[in-house]
């Protein structure tokens, strides 16, 4: 009867009491829902999330823990429906204030039925030009999906937009697939590139 209840599952994934989210947690990874359920489910938290204001510092913690909680359910209990999530739904996620919801939105999209190649390229650009640093790491993620061609043709502009403060996420995290490596090589050349224009312009003005 319960799991035939959204509203009740809605409630118990969004409670405001980390053990009530546990308990959700691991009653729904032992659940079998019904497709129909699921979709309303998903549809249930989704809303409730993207109406999520952004807090002031002293009531952010708390909520931040409840959204990182409530994602982990949803990427746990219904990958097969996060898979073919309307790509309009992700980038409100992506574009929320809240930096957990948007961490949440780019994690559907890793695992996504679109390929990383046929997404929206400000997509991939936003994460990987990211202030926040977990952002940036799923954009580095995304961006290692995307197959050669891609990112021989159309892909270097991107590239060489990417500040050379947020090329070292990669070297931290220590990331080291060959697309990762091409990437901090062009970018650093681009770098490079960059500084030597801006010597010789400095050196044209003074003469």
């Amino acid at each position: 009867y319960f799991l035939k209840d959204s509203s009740f599952i809605t409630a118990l994934v969004l409670s405001n009491q980390s053990e009530t989210r546990q308990f959700a947690k691991t009653f729904l990874g032992k659940a079998v829902i019904n497709e129909s359920t699921a979709q309303i489910i998903i549809g249930k938290i989704l809303a409730e999330l993207l109406s999520f204001p952004l807090l002031n510092k002293e009531g952010l913690g708390e909520v931040s823990q409840l959204i990182k909680e409530a994602s982990e359910i949803l990427l746990l209990t219904f990958p097969s429906q996060l898979r073919t999530l309307n790509l309009n739904v992700i980038n409100d996620l992506l574009t929320h204030p809240i930096i957990e919801i948007q961490e949440f939105g780019a994690r559907i999209l890793l695992n996504h039925q679109i390929p990383a190649k046929d997404l929206p390229a400000h997509i991939i650009e936003s994460l990987l030009a990211s202030e926040n640093e977990s952002l940036r790491i799923l954009g580095i993620r995304l961006f290692g999906q995307l197959p050669d061609d891609k990112l021989i043709n159309e892909e270097k502009e991107l590239i060489i937009a990417i500040p050379r403060n947020h090329i070292t996420t990669a070297q931290n995290q220590n990331i080291r697939t060959p697309r990762i490596r091409w990437f901090i090589i062009i970018s650093e050349l681009s770098n490079l590139d960059r500084r030597i224009y801006h010597q010789r312009n400095r050196q044209t003005q003074q003469s």
